[in-house]
């Protein structure tokens, strides 16, 4: 019996993985009736294989609460410690991802030292998610234990990827705690493993640290081609999520160099993509961070607007941690700076009761507040605490902004206290502190001032660039225009070398027939050899004539217009040319039959073209029409068209292939029937000489009959 349940539990997960892409849902509920079944028979491998695909289907199923209790019950089996500390780093992971990292560092603090591995991944993984818990509680010493830790077990076996990850770590948490050189240390490492293995997410992100490096140290144009790049790459990578971290990193940039506008414009760009995403934390601290920038600007209205949509959107959230202290803290200080001194007490008060202040500044900076409140009540003693609370952080260099103010309370509370010596004694501090600050500030101000001449120097850079590139462009415009116009010309050129190649070979085998007639005139005295002469002379000067004609229209260019149009009789256009071919029809005993209608009726046309269009039609004919057969020219008038149709009595031409007469270089199945050569290009270049006339050919066949081509012009 137990046997069987096992067999049917086995099945089941076997069946719950093949949904883990498609369906997660579906399989979440096979791999849970398999987990009762593994429990029945007490099968601790199938129970534990249960719970680790039920793990893994839960996250691809969006349902991350319910991946963490089945990853807490895998965690409570007797397993192995390299399996245990698999499962307590993807708990880590998720109750960070939850936002519960109060919860992230008691299971990792208890659980580290108990754990027997000597997988150096795995480890710095563990030290690093627990480093990364303390970090977001503000506790930064003990961060820098958790990370120091796991820097104890990187070995050379360590992937470059975790120590990657431990060594940014490692540098935000000395940049936390002020040790500005060994932060930017640690991001130099990183960033180098980062581009070994190619990771450009974690490149990108090592940027932006090495970006707030150098804002600290006042080199804000460096920091902005830092953070750029940054943007670059996630725009790459079309990474939604670093692409607000990236704004709201540039915003904090011209934020802190008082380049408000700027600032403000890159906040609003990383709130739209945090709408967009419906990320209410992101949201909440983008609304923070532009409540800031209008503090600093005065505009306290607008102000306390975005700090209202900051604490709306972290209560939404039940949102407890640091970073809704740091919203509060700016609600007080904007209604001290309006001189709502109750309400800003209140405030500043709530934020110090409920809330730990994510940073050192935040903390001084409400205390420094609370006791200038205090002391304009005369409330010694309350200003006093305030300034006792803050007392052993006040001389850190990271706050020399809030010294001078500091002792300058201090020596006003002992003023009150008729402390006088203790009081000149802080005033004497305060004034040097004063000093300290404002020669700070000229650095800060000269920080500034250069990191505006350069973007000023860069948009004047930037705009001749843009100048520069307009003309390039104006010039690859006209040489695309050239190169359009050299394709046309050579078109042209093209399509006219052809059809004098194409047009001579007709009048070149009627003055061979006439050779060949007059060698027999000779011989036989049967023809009139001065009449033969007189026929090829003027074949030959029909020649001289195409050439010259076709040297007129390649020198022509296609921009300057058609040649002027003639008006003809219809006769004019087709004697010269029937008598031209009459020795190749009889040559093939073909009868040639011309009916004109009305010999008196005139078209405007091209004398040339038309010629070369005919001489074609008619050429085609006799080439492909039977012999002792008839070709047949005619004219008439249909639908307000003039019309000269060549007819013979050829193979014809299939319906098929009639599609595609008039294409380039065509052959036909139909072949001349006296051996003649065919270059497919004669129908093609009548037919486009046609159209530049406002003309078309048409054409009528029947297999086995003939053919009938018809040139068509408007009237």
């Amino acid at each position: 019996m137990a046997q069987d349940v096992e067999i049917l539990a086995a099945e089941l997960l076997q069946e719950a993985r093949t949904f883990l892409d498609s369906q997660p849902i579906s399989g979440i509920d096979l791999a849970a009736e398999a987990l009762e079944y593994a429990r029945q028979c007490t099968n601790r491998q199938l129970e534990q294989q249960a719970l680790e695909l039920l793990a893994e289907l839960s996250l691809k199923a969006g349902m991350p609460a319910q991946a963490q209790q089945f990853l807490e019950q895998l965690h409570r089996l007797p397993l192995p410690d390299t399996q245990r500390a698999d499962i307590l780093h993807k708990l880590g992971r998720l109750l960070l991802d939850q936002q519960r990292f109060a919860d992230a560092e008691k299971l990792l603090a208890q659980a580290l030292p108990q754990l027997d591995i000597s997988d150096s991944d795995t480890l710095v993984a563990l030290w690093t998610t627990l480093g990364i818990a303390l970090t977001k509680q503000g506790k930064i010493q003990e961060a820098a234990h958790a990370y120091r830790q796991g820097l104890k077990v990187v070995t050379e076996e360590t992937s470059p990827r975790r120590k990657a990850i431990l060594y940014r770590c490692l540098g935000a948490n000395a940049f936390s705690l002020r040790q500005y050189e060994e932060a930017f240390r640690w991001f130099q490492q990183s960033l180098q493993l980062r581009q070994q293995i190619g990771d450009k997410r974690g490149y990108a992100i090592t940027l932006g640290n090495l970006a707030n490096y150098y804002t600290f140290k006042g080199e804000y144009y460096r920091a902005l081609q830092l953070l750029l790049q940054a943007l670059d790459i996630y725009q790459e990578l079309n990474d939604q999520v670093m692409l607000i971290s990236a704004h709201t990193t540039l915003g904090l940039l011209f934020s802190q160099s008082r380049l408000f506008p700027q600032a403000l414009q890159y906040f609003h760009a990383a709130l739209q993509l945090a709408e967009k995403l419906r990320s209410l934390e992101r949201i909440a601290k983008i609304h923070n961070n532009i409540g800031e920038v209008y503090r600093k600007q005065g505009n306290y209205r607008q102000a306390r607007y975005h700090f209202g949509k900051a604490l709306a959107a972290f209560t939404a959230l039940q949102f407890t941690g640091p970073e809704k202290a740091a919203v509060l803290a700016n609600v007080g200080l904007t209604f001290k700076a309006e001189g709502k001194l109750d309400t800003a007490e209140r405030v500043l008060q709530l934020a110090l009761r409920f809330f730990t202040p994510p940073t050192p500044e935040l903390l001084v900076g409400i205390h420094i507040a609370l006791a200038e409140i205090a002391l304009e009540r005369g409330a010694i003693d309350r200003a006093a605490e305030s300034i006792d609370a803050i007392a052993p952080l006040i001389d850190d260099p990271g706050l020399w902004e809030y010294a001078a103010p500091y002792y300058r309370i201090a020596s006003q509370i002992a003023a009150a206290r008729h402390q006088f010596d203790k009081a000149y004694q802080q005033l004497r501090v305060a004034a040097e502190k004063e000093q300290a600050f404002q020669h700070q500030q000229q650095q800060q101000l000269f920080a500034e001032l250069q990191f505006k001449h350069q973007l000023e120097q860069e948009q004047v850079q930037i705009a001749t660039l843009r100048n520069q590139n307009l003309e390039l462009l104006q010039l690859v415009e006209q040489l695309h225009t050239a190169n359009d116009q050299l394709q046309q010309r050579s078109h042209h050129i093209s399509n006219m070398l052809h059809l004098i190649a194409h047009d001579l070979k007709n009048p070149l085998l009627s003055i061979r027939l006439l050779f060949y007639r007059l060698q027999k005139a000779l011989e036989t005295g049967q023809e009139n050899p001065q009449a033969l002469l007189q026929q090829a002379e003027q074949l030959v000067e029909t020649m001289q004539h195409l050439i010259a004609e076709t040297l007129e229209q390649v020198r022509a260019t296609p921009e300057a217009g058609l040649p002027n149009c003639t008006t003809l009789h219809l006769a004019q256009m087709i004697e010269p040319l029937v008598k031209q071919y009459m020795p190749m029809a009889k040559a093939k005993n073909v009868s040639l039959a011309v009916h004109i209608h009305d010999p008196q009726l005139t078209l405007c046309v091209i004398p040339f073209w038309v010629n070369r269009i005919l001489d074609n039609l008619l050429s085609n004919a006799l080439k492909y029409t039977r012999v002792g057969t008839t070709v047949t020219v005619r004219t008439f008038v249909a639908d307000a068209q003039c019309a000269i149709a060549i007819t013979d009595q050829g193979p014809g031409i299939a319906p098929e292939e009639q599609q595609r007469l008039f294409q380039r270089f065509t052959t036909l199945s139909a072949k001349p029937t006296g051996g003649e050569s065919s270059s497919g290009i004669g129908l093609y270049l009548s037919q486009q000489l046609a159209a530049l006339m406002h003309g078309r050919i048409t054409v009528d066949s029947t297999v086995g009959v003939g053919s009938t081509f018809t040139l068509w012009f408007p009237l």
